[in-house]
């Protein structure tokens, strides 16, 4: 007994310890980082604004370009704020420049920031920074559902437990996402707990209420971001091939109700979204404000770089979302199209004698900012309505 209470207080401990450094670094991170810097924080923001002043959902637009998410994180946020009056957007950036998947030498900031929205913080920069706390504190719940999911699997072995949670608590790419306004902080706990619960069902069997919750928490999973009910399908899977049903009947019929909350909970959003755009999901009415049209299957090449524009959007990347990690190739750019290719120090040296015209090579680990290497600039600037997505000019954000 004394063996298991000093294991109980040292995971307290652990747990405890790691949450405060994740907090520390947060709000570090948070309150250095300008209001409206963070990636597609101007989208979501504006999404929050437009519920306080307008005490109803959004339509899909250039203006409110997140409308095509369900609104459960827009309305926390809008409550949390509302009382705050807003001063308005800061001035744009006229050398603000975005070089797709690409670290450069651009400007970094899209807004030019004035020493009003230092602490302590009033009007727009009192509202985001609110936002962003509570996007902190949806975060440092995810940190301790790691925690506990770790435990749950492994009891035995309680170190795992702390470096699970070590690793989600200091990773760069988390860390920037759970500073900023956004969805993505409270989906990720809403999908550590849909983990969390898995794992529960499958150690302790298959317990009614624990399969009744895993349902709602699927429709609560809807109503923040359609996306992450991805984790369910995982979730049920394991449930059925490990879990220990007894009797099978009884699960399929508990395993169905639930299913049906998942499935009537974020119904009336995707009811108002048939109504509105013919199209339950919204993706579609976004690719025609984006004016994204069906196009030909990227090229080897351009996998591979956008394969690694996700793996290091894992890691690390910050702003909002063109600060990135350098990438170990060359990239060559000809009109609108990309390659990637691996060169010897000769080539190199070559293409970079060679680099004038149209033909320049553009290197990725050097940003790429010198004579002759032309930078594929947006074609958005700050004042204009919209912000472009982080890949492309003329296509639509990340669901």
């Amino acid at each position: 007994m004394l063996r298991n209470m000093t294991m109980h207080t040292s995971d307290k401990w652990a747990i405890a310890t790691i949450l405060a450094l994740h907090l520390i670094l947060g709000t570090a991170y948070s309150t250095t980082l300008p209001i409206l810097e963070g990636e597609d924080e101007i989208y979501h923001y504006a999404y929050v604004r437009y519920l306080v002043t307008e005490h109803r959902l959004p339509r899909i637009s250039l203006e409110i370009i997140q409308a095509y998410h369900p609104p459960l994180t827009y309305v926390i946020d809008a409550l949390a704020t509302g009382w705050v009056p807003d001063s308005g957007r800061p001035a744009a950036n006229p050398h603000w420049a975005y070089d797709t998947y690409r670290p450069g030498a651009d400007n970094k900031n899209v807004f030019i920031h004035s020493p009003a929205e230092r602490f302590p913080y009033g009007g727009t920069a009192l509202a985001v920074h609110l936002a962003r706390l509570i996007s902190l504190a949806f975060g440092a719940g995810t940190i301790g559902v790691v925690f506990a999911t770790a435990r749950a699997a492994y009891p035995h072995r309680p170190l795992l437990a702390a470096g699970a949670a070590a690793f989600a608590a200091f990773l760069p790419a988390f860390i920037s996402s759970v500073t900023v306004v956004s969805n993505d902080a409270l989906g990720g706990l809403l999908g550590s707990l849909a983990i969390w619960l898995t794992i529960r069902c499958i150690r302790r069997g298959l317990i009614e209420t624990d399969v009744l919750l895993l349902g709602l928490l699927g429709g609560v999973i809807a109503l923040n971001k359609l996306t992450t009910l991805f984790v369910l399908a995982p979730a049920w899977l394991a449930i059925v091939l490990w879990g220990n049903a007894h009797p099978l009947r009884r699960f399929w019929r508990t395993g169905a109700a639930a299913m049906c909350l998942t499935a009537v909970l974020p119904l009336p959003w995707l009811i108002r979204n048939y109504l509105l755009y013919h199209d339950w999901t919204g993706i579609g009415e976004l690719n025609r404000v984006y004016g994204v049209t069906r196009a030909a299957l990227p090229g080897f090449a351009e996998m591979l770089q956008i394969g690694w524009s996700g793996f290091t959007h894992f890691w690390i990347r910050f702003g909002v979302g063109q600060v990135v990690a350098p990438a170990p190739h060359v990239g060559q750019r000809s009109g609108s199209s990309s390659k990637i290719c691996r060169r010897s120090s000769a080539q190199r040296r070559r293409a970079s004698r060679s680099a004038s015209g149209t033909g320049s090579a553009t290197g990725i680990g050097s940003g790429g900012t010198g004579a002759g290497s032309p930078r594929r600039r947006s074609r958005w600037r700050p004042e204009t309505t919209s912000p472009p997505s982080r890949s492309r000019p003329g296509s639509r954000p990340s669901p």
